[in-house]
């Protein structure tokens, strides 16, 4: 290690002393470079503050010769009004002279309380007129002891109205103060700016230098070199943005509307006077004598880095010999320092001693590291290192290590050791085998603490079993690319493997293999396919769904997505994630049937609403038309014939609410096994003597919360079905038991609701039939779906008990495999409170005479067969279409004893709202609520009368509500 310290020393001090004296003299330049710049910087800033000076002080003193002569003007004219024989020729002679010759006024202009008095130009004889109410004045005016001063904007002048040969002008407005009552007088001078500048054209400056006069405001009056676009242009820039806020001279560097060039711009503001004058020089013309010293710089540096490439190479060959002695003194460290430079973790280097010893000649720091023992306590010798590795896995790591001595170059190893504080690591090891000169074997290796990644598999692994995810990755075999699937392997992770449900060993299949042996046989060729698309197509993703049968034929579902590495054009790895999704595919087929079921107990619900008001109709006239031919024999047959069809066709609407859970309910605590023993007998007539009844009920059961009406009528129905299907005769058993809610994912024919947790009564039917098929079990709950031939069943049937089960609170499962038998469970909760009584009989309504009630319904046809039917029970009866009509009756004094509404009404006021108004209004007010149509925020509507009726469910309801008694007189 030393040698290779002074060798690498020595090889590196030639460029070091080089590049440390090419970086001083490259400093040094630079920076007398950068003073020179700054130099040159500072003196343009002083040249242009000089300048500005000199200009501020000749533009305030031309400026202020202009006031005298104008000063001069002023009183000749008012020494001209005074006289008493003014002449207008004396006074232009008068006023020519006050004017000096030295071109600073172009033309004056007098005017004497509005009127011009006097218009000359010393320049031309007779001058043109010129519009001065054109001219843009400035907003402020300049106060002096004789009056105000206005600078306008600067404009053009041509031979016609002024100037032979064109020009600007700066027109000034002179405003004198005069005695109370005397004239007004006003003076418009046009006056030549550039004559403030012409001194300065002789200036030794840099090319590009300028010099400008301006207006406080930022209009510019003159420039030179003079620019006739620019000038009465106003600038704002940085100056007469923001230079002229701070303070009224200063010095900036910026760039100007009238060129690219960035210059040095010095202000002053003129003393007295609203102006301001600008000098300026390019900063690149003042940096030209710098600019022209740079190649001479440059070829001083290089005769400079010249000489240091001499001296460099002088010194290396001087160091030739040197390093040839350290070479030699390297090599015996060579092994050592190929080690040190690949330590991921601890290196080590062992010997084989024949016959069969293995000893550690060397171990690192962080050999010891990986192993856990303390610095002063580690011991080199192979006996100590072995008895940290694990019991179990001691004999198999060192007979590797053996078999290693004429096996594999390179051989890798993962054990488990024990550290001195008990705790358990992993430790993977890779170590080459080389030979020396002297025949003797060697490993130089590493071995790095793996626990952390050996827990992040388990981890992943666990994580994919739960989620149903395995991975696969396909690289190609020697460099190959072939996208034959016959030739392709791919590896599988163990959770892929399980998902698939094959051993390790049955993993060995090529691609070809895997769709044949475990795609199910209608989805290969979609599966092939869509691969090879993704294969042949660059940026194509590979996202399918299929079906796999296991070895044991188990089917599942499956969701496969995956990425591809392409080089050169090559597909040269893939990767892949496979997803169990068959319990996703069963969740989805159940929400589809339940959304399908709902859809379609919605229309159901409608319709039989609709139907049931017309029954309301049918069934309320027939009987009243059953009491007016009792003579007639066979008008009554007709009569009571279609007194039993409307009868039918309510059982069928009450049905279809049973299957849409919108049938009026009225649960009670039943008692299952006392309702199954009365209703044996009927169940024995319905099903006839080639069947098997049965019943399977403890009698001690909890009792049931449900409507035992619907109950009873739901079994019957399964009973006929179970009859149905056993045309030979057979067995029914009904039982009952106590059980648990089914799981969300339990498979069966139907959808369940989410049920309270607790305990349930489970109700059983089970048949010894022909069974069903699994499209028709599917599809068995269907409202009007049946296998029958035609007029031989409705289809409702499993539609009501389906219905019944929903609206309960409950679940239903239908089991069924052709020609072994259906069992149909109907589960039900549990009753915490005490049993309903039965409803009293109808009896006679002469009871009700005298009485009066309020009938409120949207249906013109079902009110007044309703109001019939109350009229015949004795009742004076007013009737309401709508809820505000009803509680105009109710607001009126008359007496009314009971309220009698449809839960839903046309309007804006359902029935709720109408009882809730009218209990306001009249609180001893009894109120009946009749409906065709029923829901879950019907429940709390009590008493409910469910459309069609007869005369004595509605004379039975009405007494018990008005407490009546009913009895035959």
């Amino acid at each position: 290690m030393p040698a290779i310290k002074l060798g690498s020393g020595l090889r590196y001090l030639p460029t070091i002393l080089a590049f440390v004296t090419a970086t001083v003299a490259a400093a040094w330049l630079g920076l007398s470079a950068k003073a020179e710049y700054e130099r040159d910087l500072r003196l343009g800033e002083r040249q242009t503050q000089l300048l500005a000076t000199g200009l501020q002080d000749t533009a305030e003193r031309q400026f202020n010769e202009v006031n005298s002569e104008i000063v001069t003007i002023q009183q000749v004219v008012e020494r001209h009004l005074k006289s008493t024989a003014p002449s207008r020729p004396g006074l232009r002679e008068e006023a020519l002279r006050a004017l000096n010759d030295d071109g600073d006024i172009l033309r004056v202009i007098v005017r004497v309380d509005g009127h011009e008095v006097l218009n000359l130009s010393p320049v031309t004889p007779e001058p043109g007129e010129i519009d001065l109410a054109a001219v843009s004045w400035s907003s402020a005016e300049a106060p002096f002891g004789f009056g105000y001063v206005n600078i306008g904007v600067p404009v053009r002048l041509d031979s016609t109205n002024g100037v032979a040969g064109g020009g600007t002008t700066v027109p000034m407005r002179y405003r004198f103060i005069t005695p109370a009552g005397g004239p007004a007088i006003e003076v418009f001078a046009l006056t030549d700016a550039t004559q403030v500048l012409r001194s300065y054209e002789s200036v030794d400056l840099a090319d590009g230098s300028a010099f400008a006069v301006f207006r406080a405001d930022g209009y510019l009056l003159a420039r030179w070199p003079v620019m006739e676009p620019y000038i009465g242009r106003k600038f704002e820039g940085p100056i007469f943005g923001d230079g002229l806020k701070k303070a009224p001279t200063g010095t900036v560097r910026a760039q100007v509307d009238t060129d690219s060039k960035e210059r040095i711009l010095t202000f002053r503001t003129a003393r007295g006077w609203p102006l301001v004058v600008v000098a300026g020089v390019p900063v690149q013309d003042l940096l030209s004598s710098w600019i022209a010293s740079l190649p001479g710089k440059l070829v001083l540096l290089l005769t400079i880095l010249s000489a240091i490439f001499l001296l460099w190479a002088a010194l290396r060959q001087s160091r030739a010999a040197l390093l040839s002695s350290v070479e030699k003194l390297t090599a015996s460290e060579g092994r050592l320092a190929r080690l040190l430079a690949n330590i991921p973790g601890g290196v080590f280097t062992r010997r084989f001693i024949p016959p069969g010893t293995v000893e550690y000649t060397f171990a690192s720091e962080g050999f010891r590291k990986a192993f856990g023992t303390p610095a002063g306590n580690f011991r080199l010798d192979t006996e100590s290192l072995v008895r940290l590795v694990h019991p179990d896995d001691r004999k198999r790591m060192y007979e590797a290590i053996l078999a290693s001595c004429e096996g594999d170059e390179v051989l890798t190893q993962e054990f488990r050791a024990i550290r001195p504080n008990g705790q358990l690591v992993w430790v993977q090891s890779v170590a080459r085998r080389y030979t020396d000169e002297d025949g003797n074997i060697f490993w130089d290796g590493i071995a790095i603490d793996v626990t952390d990644l050996r827990q992040h598999q388990a981890l992943l692994e666990n994580v994919q079993r739960i989620a149903g995810l395995g991975y696969w990755i396909w690289q190609p075999e020697r460099g190959s690319d072939t996208r034959d699937q016959s030739l392709r392997r791919t590896q599988y992770s163990p959770a892929c493997a399980a998902i698939l449900g094959l051993r390790p060993e049955e993993l060995q299949i090529t691609d070809a293999e895997f769709v044949e042996r475990l795609v199910h046989p209608d989805d290969r060729e979609a599966v092939r396919r869509e691969y090879q698309y993704f294969l042949d197509t660059e940026g194509a993703p590979h996202d399918i769904q299929y079906r796999i049968q296991r070895p044991g034929g188990a089917l599942r579902w499956v969701h496969c997505t995956a990425t591809k590495d392409i080089v050169d054009g090559k597909v040269v790895r893939i990767i892949g994630v496979l997803q169990d999704i068959t319990e996703a595919k069963l969740h989805e087929a159940e929400l589809a049937q339940a959304k399908k079921m709902e859809a379609i107990g919605g229309l159901t619900g409608g319709v039989a609403h609709d139907f049931n008001n017309l029954l309301t109709v049918v069934i309320g006239n027939l009987e009243a038309l059953l009491g007016r031919i009792k003579g007639d024999a066979t008008a009554t047959d007709l009569a009571q014939a279609a007194l039993g069809a409307a009868d039918r066709g309510a059982t069928l609407t009450k049905r279809l609410l049973a299957f849409a859970r919108r049938q009026p309910l009225s649960p009670r605590s039943t008692d299952l096994h006392q309702l199954l023993v009365d209703l044996l007998p009927l169940l024995k007539r319905s099903v006839g003597a080639l069947i098997e009844v049965t019943i399977n009920a403890a009698p001690d059961l909890p009792k049931a919360l449900v409507d035992p009406n619907q109950l009873e009528n739901a079994i019957l129905n399964l009973a006929n079905n179970a009859r149905d299907a056993m045309p030979r005769g057979g067995r029914l058993t009904i039982g009952v038991d106590l059980g648990t809610w089914l799981a969300d994912d339990e498979t069966a024919a139907t959808p369940a609701p989410a049920a309270e947790p607790g305990p349930c009564l489970r109700i059983s039917v089970t048949d010894t039939g022909i069974g069903m098929t699994p499209e028709v079990l599917a599809r068995a709950v269907e409202p009007f779906f049946t296998t029958k031939p035609v007029g031989q069943g409705t289809g409702l049937g499993l539609s009501m008990v389906y219905g019944l089960a929903k609206q309960s609170k409950g679940q239903l499962r239908l089991y069924s495999e052709p020609g072994i038998g259906t069992t149909i469970r109907l589960y039900l909760p549990v009753a915490t409170g005490g049993a309903a009584g039965p409803a009293p009989d109808g009896g006679r309504a002469d009871a009700f005479d005298g009485m009066r009630a309020l009938l409120v319904d949207d249906d013109a046809a079902v009110r007044a067969t309703t109001a019939a039917i109350l009229r015949s029970l004795g009742f004076e009866v007013s009737q309401a279409a709508t809820g505000k009509e009803a509680i105009a009756v109710l607001e009126n004094p008359r007496p009314i004893d009971v309220l009698i509404t449809d839960v839903i009404l046309a309007g804006g006021m359902a029935g709720p709202d109408v009882a809730e108004r009218a209990k306001k209004l009249r609180p001893e007010l009894k109120v009946l609520f009749i409906s065709g149509f029923a829901s879950d925020s019907l429940a709390e509507l009590r008493p409910l009368l469910s459309k069609p009726f007869r005369r004595a469910e509605m004379a039975a309801e009405l007494a018990k509500l008005l407490r009546r008694d009913l009895a035959e007189v």
